[in-house]
């Protein structure tokens, strides 16, 4: 293997190799060549000959790499044929020469050539079809042709300037593909050490022997997959060629082919890796099988490595009759989570807890990366970082399928709650299960024990309006996590199958997103199991198992909201790690919810506070409607607030609960007012 940063620039001699084929070219043709006016165009003296070769550096070019390439002396038809395309490329004169003699170049002539200029070394048929092979690599191939001698074999812009010493990317791969590196520069891994290493030790075994298999490096989106590659690939000396799929995926599968080649022959160009990535399953099924196919049609790939970068679904070791190796890269480690928050933290330049934040944020490097360049570029302070890491989570994490982000940017708090002492103990032991995940299963090792279910999973039991969507909300913002609230409308599915796909989805979402997932109306999702009577019954029984499964498995945050605890299946309960009752609320905290419920900066006048907490025996979400209400009359009304407006606006919401109350009988006390007021007549 060639050293990745070790040749030399050869500009000019490129020309000068070609004479070497041209005079050979011209001797073969005898007189139709000789009379031909271009001074290139001619024979050339065995002086002139030994000449271009003189230079010491020439081993060292890409011109000569590519000559080892094709087998160097013993295959000398191949080379010939080699040296014949790039000649005709760079001379017009002799390309059409070549072209009115011979019609164009071809193996074929490459051989005749070599026969007419002494050349004894007669290969076999099989041996022949070896090096148009390894020709097919470098020179475009015209598919016309139905023998492999005869085809008509041509280089191109990109193979002259890559000869010329310059390094650049084909036109046709542009936003396709990059190679890596273009220049002399390092890649920053954190956290991934053991695995880097492992990778590294692969590309070693692979370039020393002839071993032949692919590599598989899957991962959730962000974890670093591509890094990885360029850190271990530095480790070797090794460049890379990066291949998007997801660019191409969309292509027919002629276009999807060329362009495949393009970055083949680029690989081997460079001596580097080929790393396709971008591959996903698609509800269609597992798309590395097709791609995995055309590689092993396309080209013989024995001399070049290829590495796949899929999502975590992809199963490509029954897609390829060849041995792969997979690495899977998790960012439930706690360890390597620490180390990736150090690394960055380091970077660029904050002084924080990583262990803190490693064991509350389960972030992909890709995203925490993403995050903490954004907090550099505002020149955000250590004062303000775990609010303002918050508010750039919001920014770089991608939008969910299904349901929505609340990035409303509140600064609710848990002691903004009104709710009993009881309920607001557990909401605080919520946050705290969720700080101290560290502590306890990292340094006091309780994962050794607690293999699985190790995730916080609260459920919310109450009637609506009572403050379970506000307690979430509170939740997440003191613990600076976007609320991810899921939209059970769009994931039940009438389609077996369908709404445990549509499921696992969101988790895979909530667990690289590092949002605290919440579902209202759980018990729609999450409900009983009953006795089988018909198939329905079977595969309903079935989904709620494989729910039950998928909660366990999640290792993030998640809170279920319902409002009928008599529908939730028992088995759900037992892997709830907290149980939170919502009554509705008494009247102490129901005159705290409705004080709170009017700002300073809302002009009220004599409001009875207590005396409404007393009469209306309401949840905080119907006095929050009430509120607005009230406040909105008296603003049409251009006044303050006053009672009245908030008794015309309690009626209006026993209205909506399907109950009719008379102001004056309901409101006695202020039965004066009614009646100065035809409104309420």
């Amino acid at each position: 293997m060639i050293a990745w940063k070790s040749w030399y620039v050869v500009m000019s001699r490129i020309e000068d190799y070609s004479k070497w084929i041209i005079d050979k070219t011209v001797r073969y043709y005898g007189s139709a060549a000789r009379d031909h006016k271009d001074s290139f165009i001619r024979t050339y003296s065995e002086e002139e000959l030994d000449s271009l070769f003189a230079d010491e550096r020439l081993e060292d070019s890409r011109y000569y790499y590519i000559l080892e390439l094709l087998g160097g002396e013993s295959a000398s038809e191949v080379l010939l044929a080699f040296h014949l395309a790039v000649a005709v490329y760079l001379y017009p004169d002799f390309a059409g020469m070549v072209a009115q003699q011979s019609g164009g170049v071809s193996l074929r002539l490459a051989m005749e050539i070599g026969k007419k200029a002494g050349q004894d070394n007669v290969k076999t048929y099989s041996e022949l079809y070896e090096g148009f092979i390894e020709l097919s690599k470098l020179l475009k191939v015209d598919a016309g042709s139905k023998n492999f001698i005869d085809a008509r074999l041509s280089a191109d812009e990109t193979l002259i300037i890559y000869l010329e010493g310059n390094t650049m990317i084909p036109e046709k791969l542009e936003g396709i593909a990059t190679l890596y590196p273009l220049m002399e520069e390092s890649t920053k891994l954190y956290g991934m050490d053991a695995v880097r290493n492992e990778l590294s030790a692969l590309f070693k075994y692979r370039s020393e022997t002839e071993d032949s298999f692919f590599i598989q490096i899957s991962g959730v989106y962000g974890s670093g997959r591509r890094t990885l590659v360029k850190a271990a690939a530095d480790k070797q000396d090794l460049g890379v060629v990066f291949f998007d799929y997801l660019k191409v995926r969309s292509l027919s599968r002629e276009e999807k082919e060329k362009l495949l080649w393009y970055a083949l022959r680029e690989a081997i160009l460079y001596d580097a890796a080929l790393c396709i990535y971008g591959i996903e399953a698609d509800e269609r099924g597992d798309t590395s099988r097709e791609i995995v196919k055309w590689m092993e049609s396309i080209l013989e790939l024995d001399d070049i490595q290829v590495v796949f970068c899929t999502d975590e679904n992809i199963e490509l070791a029954p897609s390829t009759d060849r041995a792969v190796e997979r690495l899977d890269l998790s960012i439930d480690d706690m360890s390597e989570r620490i180390e990736v928050w150090k690394g960055y933290s380091e970077e660029f330049g904050y002084n924080i807890d990583c262990e803190y934040y490693a064991s509350k944020y389960i972030l992909p490097p890709g995203q925490l990366k993403k995050m903490f360049m954004a907090l550099k570029r505002k020149n955000v302070g250590n004062d303000i970082f775990e609010r303002k890491l918050y508010e750039s989570g919001l920014e770089v994490i991608k939008k969910p399928e299904y349901g929505n982000i609340l990035s409303t940017k509140s600064d609710a708090k848990l002691e903004s709650l009104k709710l009993p002492e009881e309920q607001k103990t557990k909401i605080f032991e919520i946050c705290d299960y969720i700080k101290n995940g560290y502590q306890v299963f990292e340094k006091w090792q309780m994962s050794k024990t607690v293999k699985y279910g190790k995730g916080m999973t609260a459920l919310f039991i109450g009637r609506p309006g009572t403050g379970k969507t506000m307690a979430a909300e509170c939740i997440a913002g003191s613990l600076g996590l976007p609320l991810y609230h899921v939209n059970l409308s769009q994931i039940l599915d009438k389609y077996i199958g369908e709404t445990e796909k549509k499921l696992d989805k969101i988790f895979e979402y909530a667990q690289v997103s590092n949002v605290l997932l919440f579902f209202d109306e759980a018990d729609a999702l999450f409900g009983k199991r009953s006795e089988v009577k018909d198939a329905r019954d079977k595969y309903a029984n079935a989904e709620v198992s494989y729910i039950l499964a998928r909660v366990e498995r999640f290792s993030g945050a998640a809170i279920l909201a319902t409002n009928l605890m008599e529908n939730i299946d028992e088995a759900f309960m037992r892997r709830m790690r907290f149980v939170v009752n919502f009554p509705i609320p008494d009247k102490a905290i129901r005159a705290e919810i409705w004080r709170s419920s009017f700002p300073e900066a809302t002009p009220t006048e004599d409001l009875d506070i207590d005396y409404i907490a007393d009469k209306c025996e309401l949840a905080g979400g119907h006095i929050k409607n009430i509120v607005i209400k009230s406040v909105f009359l008296a603003a049409a009304r251009k006044r303050k607030v006053t009672m009245l407006d908030i008794m015309e606006s309690i009626r209006d919401e026993y209205n909506k609960l399907g109950k009719n109350i008379n102001i004056s009988e309901f409101f006695p006390e202020y039965a004066h007012y009614v009646k100065q007021h035809s409104i309420f007549k």
